[in-house]
């Protein structure tokens, strides 16, 4: 980002390299929240692998930019796996801050939804753990 921001002639201000760095954190919480939330399905199944390696397989989609999609395939991956939010905003909030704040409150609106129903998730999964060894 430092090389295109250099090659652009782009200096963007301390406000917002601060509001970056907040949206990338809240990118990564809700990342980990996900992976916690996936990780819980081992207290139901023998092998949660296959479903860890697809989301890192689905999180590939986070590479191309929120405008590429359209219709429900948008929706699902902005709100029910908010992978456009954690890999467009942080930077849109970089380059274009006018147009980004709505979107930068979304993306903090999911990480507490995600952070809660990965807490929801692990509580669910407690109360039908069993022993491993029985």
């Amino acid at each position: 980002m430092l090389f295109a921001l250099k090659q652009l002639s782009f200096v963007p201000s301390f406000l917002r390299v601060v509001a970056f760095l907040i949206l990338c954190l809240a990118g990564i919480l809700i990342h980990y929240s996900l992976m916690f939330l996936l990780a819980t399905i081992s207290f139901w199944t023998v092998k949660a692998q296959g479903i860890v390696w697809g989301y890192y397989n689905l999180f590939n989609i986070a590479r191309m930019p929120d405008e590429a999609f359209r219709g429900v395939f948008r929706a699902v991956f902005t709100f029910a796996l908010p992978m456009l939010l954690v890999s467009n905003v942080p930077a849109r909030v970089l380059v274009k801050p006018a147009t980004s704040a709505p979107w930068a409150l979304l993306l903090l609106g999911m990480t507490v939804v995600c952070f809660f129903v990965s807490e929801w998730g692990w509580r669910a999964s407690l109360k039908r753990y069993t022993s491993a060894s029985s």
